[in-house]
């Protein structure tokens, strides 16, 4: 080794530069291990979420469909009570023509007394009442 003093230095040289890769490579190993155990810990967390979402959106579509359910229930009582309403209305008027032709018929039929009642009155010999 003392021949070649260049040829010891080269090789410690080269044995550090060697030491020094080994230890840059364990470094560099650990950092790597860190890393995929975080993204690991990052993979379960999406995991979590993605599931949640999942739950939130079958949710979701659940409410939706019971909206829409909702939706044409009340449309289907809406339709039913604007047919009740169209039946009491016309009802209504049927009514009110019924009161109009009566109370028509009842006001002939006491002008017709009055009528009557004024002749026999006048046969009888009483004095016209003052209105």
């Amino acid at each position: 080794m003392t021949d070649h003093p260049e040829q010891d230095i080269t090789t410690q040289i080269l044995i550090q530069i060697r030491d020094e890769m080994r230890a840059m490579g364990a470094r560099l190993e650990k950092r790597l291990d860190s890393i995929e155990a975080r993204m690991g810990a990052i993979e379960v967390r999406m995991g979590a979420i993605e599931a949640r979402m999942d739950s939130i959106e079958a949710r979701m579509d659940s409410l939706e469909a019971r909206m829409d359910s909702l939706e044409s229930r009340n449309e289907a009582d809406h339709q039913r009570l604007f047919r009740r309403f169209d039946q009491i209305d016309a009802d209504l008027k049927r009514f009110v023509g019924v009161v109009n032709d009566a109370i028509l018929h009842y006001a002939e039929e006491t002008d017709t007394v009055r009528d009557r009642l004024d002749i026999l009155e006048k046969a009888v010999g009483i004095p016209p009442r003052s209105e």
